[in-house]
């Protein structure tokens, strides 16, 4: 069984209705300049949502976990600035 994380993917701007069905699974919070997509995954889940977010055509501001299997608290930022457009 994979170990799972509690993350926080960040998309910048404010999602519509489509990207916010792609990711229904996750929890949504909307910022002033920025998307929130936070929710317990597993890296394969991980990898999943960041697929998605490329599909999309979204911009990749940030990643960061919130919380580890074990439980520890903080946050460890894992991707920041990445842009997911390739060009």
């Amino acid at each position: 069984m994979a170990l799972s994380s509690d993350y926080e993917v960040r998309v910048a701007g404010i999602v519509g209705p489509a990207a916010r069905e792609a990711f229904a699974d996750l929890d949504i919070r909307i910022e002033e300049t920025s998307t929130v997509l936070s929710g317990a995954l597993d890296q394969a889940a991980l990898h999943g949502i960041i697929e998605r977010v490329a599909a999309l055509g979204l911009e990749l501001v940030d990643i960061r976990r919130t919380s580890s299997a074990g439980g520890s608290p903080g946050s460890q930022a894992l991707l920041a600035s990445h842009d997911t457009q390739r060009g």
